[in-house]
């Protein structure tokens, strides 16, 4: 099995609702294995256009997970809500070859040929 995760990319539109809609999400993940990675706002944009301005990244177990969790009735619930609360763009991703050292930089190791 390989990781894989879900990056959105956010800009809150009623922060009351977020605030609703974000306190309902880890319900839907826990019965998927998932678990939020990371949750941010924006400070800046180094290059290119980034019209979103928060984030969020969920590591789930594999890729069947994501489409469980995204399919499940659970989470089709909190969907109105969602679209109420923000304009998100969810992408799925699956895992590479990244190691993190504890120096925080990354070394890449290269991908076998298929």
């Amino acid at each position: 099995m390989s990781d894989a995760y879900v990056v959105g990319y956010i800009t809150v539109k009623n922060i009351e609702k977020w605030a609703e809609y974000r306190s309902q999400v880890p319900d839907t993940l826990a019965p998927w294995g998932a678990e939020l990675v990371f949750r941010g706002n924006q400070v800046a944009v180094l290059t290119g256009e980034n019209p979103h301005s928060d984030i969020v990244v969920i590591r789930f177990p594999d890729i069947a997970a994501v489409n469980g969790w995204c399919t499940s009735p659970a989470y089709q619930a909190l969907i109105p809500l969602r679209r109420q609360a923000a304009e998100m763009v969810f992408s799925p991703m699956k895992h590479s070859s990244l190691t993190l050292r504890s120096s925080g930089a990354a070394r890449i190791t290269p991908r076998a040929a298929p």
